[in-house]
């Protein structure tokens, strides 16, 4: 990002043009004040004019002030779109400790879906079914579908010993890979692991997506680096899987994951636009400081019946938990402690500027 600079611009005085000389006319006044040849003088108003180029300097300093304050990476007008909606501590006080039992997520997703967003992001992993209570998944699978916007998360994982989803969830995986490219696939990162929702949830979803986070290599023993990009594109099993940025923004885009191929080092093409990215499927973000970008509303006002037609209608709307303890956090480049929530809004923000404006 562009650090703004603190501009100072000398301003006292008349601008060098309109000195005066011994007749009492600056050169400006004497151009303008007589025809040539006519020998006749023309009556101008000077006052305005000589306001306006003593003041040249402020204006080119506003000028080029304006210019540096430009962010290295444009923002799309509906940026303001997205709402996030925190399991926060002030939630957790009302509504019990966190796991919160199924049926309250789905009283939670059923409060947020009544102001009709455009897109719900569930930022949990609903991976294990609650063995005790099923109908409580059943209430929550309900939930899930009822709306036909919601999208819900998966993770990969690279350890030596990945766990083997069993077959079911395997075939509901399947079902979002993208096409590839004649490109090569090997430079992609490759998964041999998975945490995929209880199938259940899966077949409700709109869509479904991984929403692992890759900080920037330092070195052996140095560290986690800084997250500078989103990663948009998994292999695992000789497939390719969108993120979940990726797997909303094609739907949101009324695009069919098939027909978006991936060409790793190059682009991602579908059929508006094509999406360049780096040969791991990366693309780089753009951060601004937490909190500062996206609103944020606590799922307790949510549960607790306020009217939030006002944020909520028409937003893309990211649940996610931010309680002290449980949170996501990732350092980048503006902040050491980055909520997982608004990397997510971050990551789907930067895909829709790739379209133009008027298909946002």
């Amino acid at each position: 990002m562009i650090r703004r600079s603190n501009l100072r611009v000398r301003t006292t005085g008349p601008a060098d043009c309109c000195h005066r000389g011994s007749a009492g006319l600056s050169p400006c006044e004497s151009l303008m004040a007589k025809t040539p040849g006519s020998g006749e003088s023309l009556s101008f108003p000077m006052a305005p004019i000589q306001k306006l180029v003593s003041r040249m300097p402020m204006i080119f300093a506003f000028m080029l002030l304006a210019l540096l304050c430009v962010p290295a990476t444009s923002f799309p007008a509906d940026a303001s779109g997205f709402v996030i909606v925190d399991i926060d501590d002030a939630s957790l006080a009302r509504f019990g400790r966190w796991p919160w039992p199924r049926d309250l997520q789905a009283r939670l997703l059923r409060a947020t879906e009544k102001f009709s967003p455009k897109a719900v992001v569930v930022d949990l992993l609903l991976s294990e079914s609650d063995v005790q209570f099923p109908e409580k998944d059943r209430e929550l699978a309900d939930s899930i579908g009822a709306s036909g916007n919601v999208f819900l998360a998966f993770a990969f994982q690279f350890e030596r010993q990945g766990v083997t989803p069993e077959l079911e969830r395997l075939t509901l995986l399947q079902r979002n890979a993208l096409a590839k490219g004649r490109e090569s696939i090997d430079e992609l990162r490759e998964a041999n692991g998975l945490l995929f929702p209880v199938p259940l949830f899966a077949r409700k979803a709109a869509g479904l997506g991984f929403v692992n986070v890759f900080p920037e290599s330092r070195g052996s023993g140095a560290g986690p680096g800084l997250v500078r990009r989103g990663t948009l594109v998994v292999s695992y099993r000789g497939e390719v899987y969108p993120s979940l940025p990726l797997a909303l923004v094609s739907w949101l885009k009324k695009l069919t994951l098939s027909k978006v191929i991936v060409h790793p080092g190059d682009r991602i093409e579908t059929e508006d636009v094509n999406i360049p990215v780096d040969s791991a499927g990366d693309i780089p973000l753009s951060f601004t400081a937490p909190g500062s970008r996206f609103p944020r509303v606590s799922a307790e006002r949510v549960l607790g019946g306020e009217d939030l037609s006002a944020p909520l209608q028409g937003a893309i709307v990211i649940i996610g938990v931010n309680a002290t303890g449980l949170s996501d956090y990732h350092p980048t480049p503006v902040s050491s402690y980055h909520p997982g929530t608004e990397l997510l809004a971050t990551a789907i923000d930067a895909l829709l500027s790739k379209w133009p404006s008027r298909a946002r």
